[in-house]
């Protein structure tokens, strides 16, 4: 499962409602198969994760939104970018980084 939570979303600190969270549940290949949103306007969030589900997308598309700055749809795509975390741990993954720090 992945989390975000509205207290990390710019626009939701701007307007004091941190209260609430988005949580995806994905499968290993990263195709999203489920998402609850608590909090303040998140029947204005869910249409794009129905979508997502409806379409079998993975987190990747998610992930790579270009979205408007500052919304609350932002919490969710950070969570989407959270299934990428583990991939840092890879030991392979940790040496192209370098690798790409260095010549890249």
């Amino acid at each position: 499962m992945l989390r975000a939570s509205f207290e990390e979303n710019d626009r939701a600190r701007a307007e004091a409602r941190t209260d609430g969270f988005v949580k995806l549940v994905t499968d290993r290949r990263g195709r999203i198969l489920g998402v609850t949103i608590v909090g303040d306007r998140a029947g204005e969030q869910i249409g794009l994760w129905s979508l997502a589900v409806s379409k079998r997308l993975k987190v990747s598309a998610i992930a790579g939104l270009v979205l408007p700055y500052p919304t609350l749809s932002e919490t969710g795509k950070r969570a989407a970018i959270g299934f990428y975390s583990c991939s840092l741990e890879n030991p392979w993954v940790r040496r192209l980084v370098r690798f790409l720090r260095i010549f890249g």
